[in-house]
């Protein structure tokens, strides 16, 4: 975060000025209340058309997809793939 431009001595004063800057923004939180859901909820289930949608909004603030989990869970009796995304320069 020291190397993106955040201001403080320790990670959590810089990780304070990430939520500044983020927390007015409605579409994060909306993204990342539906990721909350996709990891701690058991029988989560998205559309096609949200995971897209919180993707695309991932993107808009910086992360890429750097790669793929195939058959990373069990739904519904069926593996589904899982995205790695990471917040780059």
């Amino acid at each position: 975060l020291k190397d993106l431009g955040y201001s403080g001595l320790t990670m959590a004063e810089r990780l304070k000025g990430v939520n500044r800057k983020l927390s007015d923004k409605p579409e994060v939180w909306r993204a990342h209340k539906l990721r909350n859901q996709v990891a701690h909820e058991i029988d989560m289930q998205i559309t096609y058309d949200q995971a897209r949608w919180a993707i695309k909004v991932y993107k808009k603030y910086g992360f890429e997809i750097e790669g793929t989990g195939k058959k990373y869970a069990l739904r519904n009796g069926e593996y589904v793939d899982a995205y790695y995304m990471a917040r780059v320069k």
